[in-house]
């Protein structure tokens, strides 16, 4: 399975449901992309986007904006994040 991303506003940290994390170096918040203003990180995983993002983060049907490898590394090298 592909790997996706999805960008969450830094307030969301604590909804973010460390047990639904599927690549174990980032198993914790300490372990997060962040972006360099620290307003934002990034979550990766595989398969469907996590339910807890439609239930706590958007509270709606649609989700986040998701990003495949190629996406997430254009987005990461900008000066936002680097």
């Amino acid at each position: 399975m592909d790997t996706k991303y999805v960008i969450i506003n830094a307030a969301n940290l604590d909804d973010v449901d460390f047990d639904d994390v599927n690549n174990e170096v980032r198993s914790s918040p300490q372990s997060l992309r962040f972006s360099r203003d620290g307003s934002k990180f990034l979550f990766e995983y595989t398969g469907d986007q996590p339910s807890w993002i439609y239930s706590k983060i958007t509270q709606d049907f649609i989700g986040l904006p998701e990003y495949n490898t190629a996406e997430i590394l254009v987005i990461i090298s900008g000066s936002d994040w680097s």
